[in-house]
């Protein structure tokens, strides 16, 4: 493997492209999982079960780690550039497989409730924080 990556260096920068574009492709996905994660444990009041709401947003990060875990796998088992490639394409094709099945739904209420943020803001009020660098307006009472 060693020989053919000397002989190769487009391997080499294949490998090193795809893996920044399929990480920088998910880093938003990871954000906003911790992002979720992190109001279900300042908000635990308003959930009835605010457990199973944090192990949600935990699979999410999880399965987003998992995703890219095996595309670099993938890709360095990978000897030539075009099968790097394809290798890529598929498994950024996967990770982005929620994202089309949200897309595809028109008329569901609960994807009009995400998406009309006047309603997501007045259903989901943060009402207080943990920070210690929060303002005095945005403490609870």
């Amino acid at each position: 493997m060693l020989a053919t990556e000397i002989k190769y260096p487009a391997v080499i920068f294949g490998r090193f492209i795809c893996a920044t574009i399929l990480h920088l492709s998910l880093t938003e996905e990871i954000y906003s999982a911790l992002e979720r994660m992190k109001y279900c444990c300042n908000h635990s009041y308003m959930f009835d079960n605010w457990q199973l709401a944090y192990l949600t947003a935990w699979c999410q990060a999880t399965m987003v780690i998992s995703v890219e875990m095996s595309n670099l796998v993938i890709i360095c088992v990978a000897f030539y550039p075009v099968e790097i490639i394809f290798n890529f394409i598929s498994i950024a094709i996967i990770s982005e497989f929620d994202n089309l099945v949200y897309s595809s739904m028109r008329n569901e209420s609960m994807r009009k409730l995400v998406e009309e943020r006047e309603i997501f803001e007045k259903i989901f009020i943060k009402h207080h924080t943990t920070s210690s660098r929060c303002g005095p307006n945005e403490l609870s009472d």
